[in-house]
This record gives structure tokens, C-alpha cells and sequence, in this order.
């Protein structure tokens, strides 16, 4: 469950480090939700590229090896981000209101809350004969097994 979590994160953080480098211009909530919004793409873009380059034709330990990279990516620009920003910007004196900080954080457990309703929900549920994801699911599931990506044919080949 904990490399579930690890798989969703790091993209995350690696993703908004690199938007936080691009962006100097982080004030205020809306600043922050664009650097995690924005984050998210950025870093399934460099989870897929990571995960082409180093895993080749072994999928099985794909998360192994893309892992530390996005850890090292997302360390090193949230670093270079923050000594950019603390040179190169001032701070406005503006701060939120206490009233204001109750509001994200419960809108922000609130989306965590149904975050962990579909985790839950999808972990769960089966998948059923008659459904598209039946025939969808035997090829990762082969492919991981194997430990290698394996051509699919026609039945009548």
C-alpha cells in the first residue's frame, strides 16, 4: 500500500518542483493549487519518460528503478526553486486569515476523504466476466508475470 502511495506522490513532487523552478511567481493558495495541479501532468510526463528510458523491456521493477529519480528531480528543483524565489522575489506582507486557513484545510481533508473512498472503492471492486476491463487486464498482469513484454496474436494465429 505504501508503494501505491510512493507511485502517486513522487510524480507529484517531482512535477511541482519543476513547475515551482519554471514559476517564480508562487503567492498565495491559488499559486500553490496551480503548482500541484500543474505538478500532477508534469510529473506523469517525467514518470513515463523516466519509466521508457530505465526499464527497457523488464517491467516488474520499473517503480524501483523510476523512483529515486523522481525523488533526486523533485529534490533538486524544489531546491533550486526556493533559493531562486528567496533571491529574486519579494515577499508582499499578505497572509491568510485564520478563517481562511480553516476553509482550505477542511476542503482539503475533504478531498482526501473521497480520495481514499475511490482508492478504496477501486481496490475493491471486482472485475467481471462481461466487463471491457476483463480483457484489458490479462495483458499487464501477463506482462508482469513474464517479466517482459511478450507480442499478443489473433486466436486463429
Amino acid at each position: 500500500m505504501i508503494a501505491y502511495l510512493f507511485a502517486w506522490i513522487l510524480p507529484v513532487f517531482a512535477g511541482a518542483g519543476v513547475y515551482a523552478l519554471l514559476n517564480r511567481d508562487l503567492r498565495g493558495p491559488g499559486a500553490v493549487c496551480a503548482a500541484i495541479g500543474y505538478g500532477f501532468f508534469i510529473g506523469l510526463f517525467l514518470a513515463a519518460f523516466l519509466a521508457g528510458t530505465l526499464a527497457g523491456a523488464q517491467i516488474s521493477a520499473t517503480f524501483a528503478r523510476v523512483a529515486p529519480w523522481l525523488a533526486a528531480i523533485g529534490i533538486a528543483a524544489w531546491i533550486a526553486a526556493w533559493y531562486l524565489r528567496s533571491r529574486h522575489v519579494e515577499s508582499t506582507g499578505k497572509r491568510l486569515s485564520t478563517t481562511a486557513r480553516v476553509i482550505i484545510a477542511v476542503a482539503v481533508l475533504l478531498v482526501l476523504l473521497r480520495l481514499w473512498i475511490l482508492a478504496a472503492e477501486a481496490s475493491l471492486r471486482p472485475v467481471f466476466p462481461w466487463d471491457a476491463w476483463s480483457a484489458w487486464s490479462v495483458k499487464p498482469k501477463t506482462w508482469y508475470l513474464l517479466d517482459r513484454f511478450v507480442a499478443w496474436v489473433d486466436p486463429a494465429t
